[in-house]
């Protein structure tokens, strides 16, 4: 995300689902989400128009989802100094891959039951 917002200047984040409390992180020993972010290239807030009858095509789960609801904050980010993503250092982003896919895999082991993955 630094590096990111290093390139684009105006940056929105949004999560699935509310963000938890430290109290239920610590609980959990995670918090892994699916988010999306949006960018622009040019200063100033980045904004959405409100969705019209036309943008569901008809459809529930658009009506749902189209809206983005849970913003992720600065201060929800990690607390740190994670520096600039370069060509020359990446070192540590293969270190964040390895550790993020560890906590997919424990999260999928939870989503679906071990019997599904061992026939898999």
């Amino acid at each position: 995300v630094y590096t990111i917002k290093q390139v684009f200047p105006s940056c929105r984040i949004f999560r699935e689902s509310e963000h938890p409390t430290k109290e239920k992180i610590a609980e959990d020993g995670q918090d892994f989400t699916n988010m999306v972010i949006f960018c622009k290239k040019t200063s100033g807030k980045l904004k959405f128009r409100a969705p019209v009858e036309d943008d569901f095509l008809g459809s529930r789960t658009r009506r749902a989802f189209l809206m983005p609801y849970h913003e992720v904050l600065d201060k929800h980010f990690l607390e740190g100094d994670f520096g600039i993503l370069t060509n020359n250092n990446t070192e540590q982003l293969t270190k964040w891959h390895e550790k993020s896919a560890l906590g997919h895999w424990e999260v999928m082991r939870i989503v679906l039951p071990d019997k599904i993955w061992e026939m898999w």
